[in-house]
């Protein structure tokens, strides 16, 4: 009775904390580093050019339609039960022009609030940070993202749950002649 009890509790609080899943993406030009879970990805422009050959393959296989993303992120903005965010993103870019590069610069910053928006409706973020550094006359590129999302086994159901429930209605509305979204 006792190793049931202490069972039982364990899967309680297991499902209830959050789960940190550390993630690090840097690109270069040339080069991608993904960092997921301690696994390291590293590809070159060949292979992220063959990678995406076949996203378009998967893609036109699954017919995922604009109106599924549309769903995917409808649900994840109307959930109160939001996974955690922390992010940190560096941008060094330059494009041998210093006028350009001054334009971009400015460009990037009025931008950034709408990503920063759109970032803050899915997740809730604990604590972003935005670095863009200007390299002037010369040709550069080098983005950095690291980042924590915080996700528990109950908002992954409570998340599936809510999509689910969207996805059959947006199904019964086409089928009754409703277009949804």
């Amino acid at each position: 009775m006792f190793k049931l009890l202490v069972f039982i509790i364990s899967i309680c609080i297991i499902t209830i904390i959050p789960i940190p899943i550390k993630f690090y993406l840097f690109y270069d030009l040339n080069i991608l580093k993904i960092k997921v879970f301690g696994k390291n990805i590293k590809m070159d422009s060949k292979e992220l050019g063959e990678k995406r050959k076949e996203l378009k393959i998967i893609k036109e296989q699954k017919k995922i339609t604009s109106s599924d993303i549309k769903i995917i992120l409808l649900t994840l903005k109307s959930n109160k039960l939001k996974p955690a965010l922390k992010l940190q993103t560096n941008l060094v870019y330059g494009l041998d022009d210093a006028a350009i590069t001054a334009i971009l610069f400015g460009l990037i910053h009025s931008i950034y609030p709408f990503v920063e928006h759109s970032i803050t409706s899915i997740f809730k973020t604990k604590d972003i940070n935005f670095n863009l550094t200007p390299e002037f006359n010369k040709i550069f590129l080098n983005l950095e993202l690291k980042g924590i999302i915080y996700v528990s086994i109950v908002k992954i159901i409570y998340i599936y749950i809510l999509f689910r429930k969207n996805y059959n209605k947006k199904t019964k509305d086409i089928k009754g002649g409703i277009v949804y979204g």
